[in-house]
């Protein structure tokens, strides 16, 4: 797939299935997984993103860039996003079990 900007990351969505990926020109692209057709452009204002996590529920999606992490929640077929400002976040990884979000920085997150 090509898009503007260097890749960032990327997570599959089961449900439904999407692929998503973050990139160095601070936003979160959705296609879907087998054509690659552009469905949503999510924009994360937290300057180049380096890493992208999904929860496994699906309802959360998280981008970690330059400027801290941008944390949109699934609210039927919109993306509400939040932003939190951190030192630059290079690697995302939320807990199997729950909602408990970990960065690069060693942060913890739960959202609420």
């Amino acid at each position: 797939m090509r898009g503007p900007g260097r890749p960032g990351g990327a997570v599959f969505f089961l449900d439904p299935p999407f692929l998503a990926s973050a990139s160095w020109d601070g936003t979160v692209r959705l296609r879907t997984w087998r054509t690659g057709k552009l469905v949503r452009t999510l924009e994360g204002r937290i300057g180049r993103l380096h890493a992208l996590a999904v929860s496994g529920d699906a309802q959360w999606l998280v981008a970690g860039g330059e400027k801290g992490i941008c944390v949109w929640r699934k609210e039927g077929t919109w993306w509400r996003p939040r932003r939190f400002v951190l030192p630059p976040v290079t690697a995302l990884a939320f807990h199997p079990a729950d909602t408990r979000l970990f960065t690069g920085a060693a942060h913890r997150w739960l959202p609420d």
